[in-house]
């Protein structure tokens, strides 16, 4: 740019004069405040019509000025203004000269890192962690600050007990061609959640097993990509969401190990065998969010019909046998284990039956009272899945049950 250093050192005069008080309306209500105070501050109007008149003399800042700049998953008209936002809010973090180059860095960029967030409940850690396919799990409090980040993290005039706040994030990095156009158009409602995160997220419902439930997702441009904090786009998972408020599990060391390869091994799959387990994943993590124990156990016997039975198809009759002979050859060697298995898988059925016919579920069922036998048919289906996604399911049943 032609004007680089005068840019920076006008930057330099006005950066002192920012305004710094807090502002409760705002503060309180981030989905507003984010846009009007990014920064948490706000610059004398002459100052910045100072700074946007320099800019006006850049002819290769011309895409910042009514002329949309496309983002992941959404597009924003943007102005000079806009962008006269941004470098005071860069330049207050980094230094009037870093934010100067970096709009400069930008300029010379052909694509645009992006880190995508999927707000996540039901399980916490203490540090990120790597999972593998390019996603790690990080605490929360260290997701980039951003107006979606703002809009689900803890709020002080927020008391709905039901809300449950995320205490994890799933990241996924990425990256996008940069693009701005003349024409104007802003967008929004364009991204949805990577098919990567909500396997991931899917995925972690095994670590323990734990109630995960992802709040919402959203991309955010690297922190250095202007304009970057208009990048406000966010999306939901109706089939991973909800859950217990407040109910969650710190994953410890031995769990992200496990979690880390069982990721892996699942990425290395197949995508026909992938897509053969989201059914019993999804299943098992819905049953783990349930208040219901009939609803559970209808999850669960689903998540093992799908997994032992995938060939059976309306009009088989009765396959609780089946199923039974199957998880028990499956999981067990002794006999004494694969009765216990078999037990195990009636007595959901029991309690799924019930339901059906009393609507309520029994106190008991195979001798467990039915919250303990519900616990256990968690159990063993992650130990279904585990050892489906690991070594694989068999080819010839008939073979398993005959030898």
């Amino acid at each position: 740019m032609t004007g680089h250093t005068e840019l920076i050192e006008l930057l330099e005069r006005v950066l002192p004069h920012a305004d710094r008080r807090r502002d409760d309306f705002y503060d309180l209500l981030p989905w507003i405040g984010f846009q009007h105070r990014p920064a948490g501050a706000t610059w004398p109007a002459e100052d910045k019509a100072a700074i946007v008149q320099i800019l006006e003399r850049q002819a290769e800042l011309r895409i910042f000025h009514e002329h949309t700049q496309y983002f992941y998953g959404s597009a924003v008209i943007v102005t000079y203004e806009q962008l006269v936002d941004w470098l005071l809010m860069r330049a207050s973090r980094v230094g009037a000269a870093q934010a100067v180059a970096d709009v400069e860095r930008y300029l010379s960029s052909n694509d645009i890192p992006y880190t995508v967030v999927a707000a996540i409940a039901g399980v916490e850690v203490s540090a990120g962690c790597e999972l593998g396919g390019k996603v790690r799990i990080i605490p929360f409090s260290e997701v980039p600050d951003s107006l979606p980040k703002r809009i689900h993290d803890h709020r002080p005039l927020d008391h709905w007990p039901l809300r449950a706040e995320p205490k994890a994030a799933l990241i996924l990095t990425t990256s996008l061609p940069r693009r701005h156009e003349p024409h104007q158009v802003a967008i929004l409602g364009g991204f949805g959640i990577p098919q990567t995160l909500y396997e991931a997220a899917l995925l972690l419902t095994m670590s323990g097993p734990s109630a995960v439930g992802i709040m919402a997702a959203w991309p955010t441009p690297a922190e250095w990509v202007p304009c970057g904090h208009l990048c406000g786009n966010f999306a939901w998972s109706s089939a991973l969401w909800g859950g217990e408020p407040g109910r969650s599990r710190l994953l410890n060391n031995e769990d992200l190990d496990s979690a880390r390869t069982l990721h892996q091994a699942y990425l290395a799959l197949p995508s026909v065998r992938r897509g053969a387990l989201e059914i019993p994943l999804r299943r098992l993590n819905q049953a783990l969010r349930r208040v219901d124990p009939v609803d559970a156990a209808v999850d669960l016997a689903v998540a093992l019909e799908t997994l032992f039975l995938p060939e059976y198809g309306p009009g088989r009759g009765e396959i609780g046998l089946s199923l039974r002979l199957r998880a028990a050859r499956f999981l067990a060697t002794g006999a004494a284990d694969r009765q216990a298995v078999s037990k195990l898988v009636h007595g959901i059925y029991r309690i799924r039956s019930a339901g059906a016919h009393t609507g309520k579920a029994p106190e008991k069922a195979e001798g467990l009272a039915t919250s303990e036998l519900l616990q256990r048919g968690y159990d063993l289906t992650v130990r279904a899945l585990e050892k489906a996604i690991k070594q694989g399911l068999p080819d010839d049943w008939n073979a398993v049950l005959l030898e």
